[in-house]
């Protein structure tokens, strides 16, 4: 049986012992917990949900108007005109873009959550897409 030479650590050995030695900790760590929550109550489908720090923003389908979550204090809320039908929101800071036909074509909306007041961005004829171009 022949037996493989040992040989001492230096240079790259070294370093491959540093470098171990400083993932250890990552390695042997839990891995992050993950877990979903239900945002509301209702059975009707949401859809198209966003994010920014603790606000959520997402389709509510009946009666087409956009939700409004706050994960920090749990309530719940809506913006749009809940006659013309909003759609596909996105939020950026305290502002909300989304489709909606209130001006009787497809167009951008937009709802500062500060201040409560509603923005026509568009005033096109042409069907409006891609909110995320908005940010």
């Amino acid at each position: 049986m022949k037996r493989l030479p040992i040989r001492p650590l230096v240079g790259g050995g070294i370093a491959a012992l540093v470098l171990v030695a400083l993932l250890l900790p990552f390695a042997l760590a839990q891995p992050a917990t993950l877990y979903t929550k239900q945002l509301s109550a209702d059975p009707v489908e949401e859809w198209y949900p966003a994010v920014w720090d603790d606000t959520v923003v997402y389709e509510h389908r009946t009666p087409d108007d956009i939700g409004v979550y706050h994960l920090e204090t749990g309530t719940v809320s809506t913006i749009g005109t809940l006659t013309a039908g909003e759609y596909e929101p996105d939020i950026w800071e305290d502002r909300v873009v989304y489709r909606t036909y209130q001006w009787g074509t497809a167009e951008i909306g937009m709802w500062d959550l500060d201040t409560g007041v509603q923005t026509r961005i568009t005033s096109d004829t042409v069907y409006t897409q891609n909110l995320s171009l908005i940010h």
